[in-house]
């Protein structure tokens, strides 16, 4: 399993999954040239894609829809595919199980198992239901979302009802709020994949800030990698079978 992020943060988000052959795209939120360009440089054509899971319908995640309509989307919108709530679905020996998180647009986080190996998903969520810890403790790479540091966010420029929006629990992943979840892995994690950061309202100082702080006072060890996704940067995780 190999895990490819394209692009992560408001104005775009697009991951792959790499299966062997089996090839998911989760979420589509750039353009059609800037994903082909990202698959070219895997050697991977747009025709090679076996599915497409949408977390939600917002624009940053699912964009330039014209040109997908031949391929087998999964989502909650009436017209696609379907994929069982908190059930194991299994696609082409891929078993995939979606969860529902926390947003102001119905949204959804992904665990894909393949083999021996387990992805977890989690982005655009103002928290994550203990219900759904085990999906990390499970989990060999993680994509969590640390969008904001709140402190940054109040100093921005953005309007009272987008601020409150997004500290709301149908807004976003805080850092302190995600360095929790995160401390729900064990030690079976080997990367996560730090996504969906704010570019105005946070950054990599206080991400790892909070990271090492929630860990140290939980004494718990940080034995993993830290990778960083960002809009238009290829961040990759996992190894092949």
């Amino acid at each position: 399993m190999k895990i490819y992020n394209f692009s992560s943060g408001s104005k775009g988000n697009t991951t792959l999954v790499k299966c062997d052959n089996v090839n998911i795209l989760i979420d589509v939120g750039n353009t059609r040239k800037y994903i082909k360009q990202c698959l070219d440089d895997l050697d991977i054509s747009l025709s090679d894609i076996n599915m497409i899971l949408i977390s939600h319908f917002h624009n940053d995640h699912f964009k330039d829809a014209k040109y997908l309509n031949d391929f087998n989307i999964y989502s909650n919108r009436k017209d696609d595919l379907s994929l069982k709530i908190n059930e194991d679905n299994i696609i082409d020996g891929v078993i995939i199980k979606p969860f529902k998180l926390s947003h102001d647009e119905e949204c959804f986080g992904f665990q894909i198992k393949y083999h021996n190996q387990v992805y977890t998903h989690i982005s655009d969520t103002g928290y994550l239901k203990e219900e759904y810890y085990p999906y990390v403790e499970e989990a060999d790479y993680l994509y969590l979302e640390f969008n904001h540091d709140p402190v940054m966010l109040e100093k921005t420029d953005r309007p009272l009802e987008v601020k409150r929006r997004i500290l709301s629990s149908k807004g976003h992943l805080s850092n302190q709020d995600a360095a929790l979840i995160l401390s729900k892995a064990n030690s079976k994690l080997k990367e996560v994949m730090i996504a969906h950061i704010s570019e105005e309202a946070n950054d990599k100082k206080h991400i790892e800030k909070e990271i090492k702080e929630v860990f140290k006072v939980l004494d718990k060890k940080i034995d993993f990698d830290i990778k960083y996704t960002g809009y238009m940067k290829v961040c990759e995780c996992g190894h092949e079978d």
